[in-house]
């Protein structure tokens, strides 16, 4: 079984009910579906570290795209969701708006998979087939942030 990383977007008032009922979390995860939600299987670690340069680290907003906000709910399997905040939302969704194509393309190139412990991916795979793959993921997440922000969203993120 692999690890999928998966986004779904939530109201105001969503964000503010996932902060103080966990089983809320589970519920919304269950309604699979939905048209407010984006899975990027198995490409969450290898694009969190192109955008960080590190497999589990790295500063906000960027640290945020993939494994950033605040743990709401039980575990998952692969740990508990997160939540981002309609403002880390936006701020994520700015500076994904800059980086396009050839940023993310170049900022791939410059990460060495090797030793780097990132799933699914590793410096032998490392070529223009996982660039396109996870330029494919890279360009969904950003379209999906900016319409989330756009609409004043906040975000649950999690592993299944």
């Amino acid at each position: 079984m692999s690890m999928n990383g998966s986004y779904l977007r939530l109201s105001k008032a969503d964000c503010e009910k996932v902060m103080s009922d966990d089983g809320f979390v589970d519920e919304l995860i269950d309604n699979g579906g939905r048209r407010d939600a984006l899975d990027i299987h198995k490409s969450w670690q290898a694009i969190h570290f192109v955008l960080t340069g590190d497999p589990w680290g790295g500063d906000p907003p960027l640290a945020n795209v993939v494994l950033g906000g605040q743990e709401v709910g039980e575990d998952l399997g692969y740990g508990p969701a997160r939540l981002l905040k309609p403002d880390e939302v936006t701020a994520v969704s700015r500076e994904l708006e800059s980086i396009d194509d050839k940023k993310f393309s170049e900022m791939y190139r410059n990460v060495n998979f090797s030793g780097a412990d990132v799933y699914a991916y590793s410096s032998e795979t490392q070529g223009d087939k996982v660039l396109g793959e996870l330029l494919h993921y890279f360009r969904a997440i950003r379209t999906f942030f900016k319409n989330a922000a756009a609409k004043g969203d906040g975000m649950l993120l999690y592993l299944i």
